[in-house]
């Protein structure tokens, strides 16, 4: 799953794409379906993510770390995907208690893509959190 993430971050979708289907094929369960979600949106495939995090949401309602942090990872990666940044900040804004110390899976592509409107106060706050 490490590959597929690799190689989103480096924009080789198509491979992206064939990891993912190859790891749900080996393993369909598990951590693995979560991170398959993150990488399907980053790969534009929309449809697919918002069914397997419906999926996901389903299948382990009691999970704390899928629900606090997870869910809403997820959510933001395709409402980016979708070019809607301000529900992606409105989404990852649940996470904040959750990073502290630790990178964001977005934060990367977030860094690479500033929104050309953020304010002064949401750039004091991401320096905080870097």
């Amino acid at each position: 799953m490490n590959a597929a993430v690799r190689e989103v971050e480096f924009g080789n979708l198509g491979t992206a794409k064939q990891d993912v289907s190859a790891v749900l094929t080996l393993v369909p369960g598990g951590d693995v379906r979560v991170l398959s979600a993150l990488v399907t949106a980053r790969v534009g495939d929309i449809v697919r993510a918002k069914a397997m995090v419906e999926q996901l949401e389903k299948s382990d309602p009691l999970n704390t770390v899928l629900k606090l942090y997870w869910l809403p990872t997820l959510k933001a990666a395709i409402e980016l995907q979708g070019g809607n940044s301000a529900q992606a900040l409105v989404s990852l804004e649940a996470t904040a208690p959750y990073v502290s110390g630790f990178p964001h899976p977005l934060e990367r592509r977030r860094s690479r893509h500033p929104h050309p409107q953020r304010s002064q106060s949401g750039v004091r706050e991401a320096a905080v959190v870097a």
